[in-house]
């Protein structure tokens, strides 16, 4: 199966709010490998390599999940880098 690699900005009060440890606890129930992290612009920037169905599956749990936080979303595509191990919180 084709791996993707899935980059989200999240827009919104997503800082501050366990956005990242939400998604790390999601990830765990997904076949997808990648990172959370706040950006010095106030929005939380997701990376996760899987196979697309994955990644979307997962994008969606963790918007259901953190709906009230959220209010805007912007999604990119490329080619898995394969570099991904697990998932992670980097800051």
């Amino acid at each position: 199966m084709k791996r993707v690699r899935m980059t989200v900005v999240f827009r919104g009060q997503v800082q501050g709010v366990g956005f990242r440890y939400t998604a790390c606890e999601l990830a765990a129930a997904f076949p997808v490998s990648g990172t959370v992290e706040n950006l010095p612009d106030t929005t939380v920037r997701l990376v996760a390599e899987g196979a697309k169905e994955a990644c979307e599956a997962f994008a969606e749990a963790l918007r259901a999940r953190m709906a009230r936080f959220i209010r805007g979303v912007e999604v990119s595509w490329e080619a898995a880098t394969g570099k991904e191990q697990g998932f992670q919180i980097l800051r």
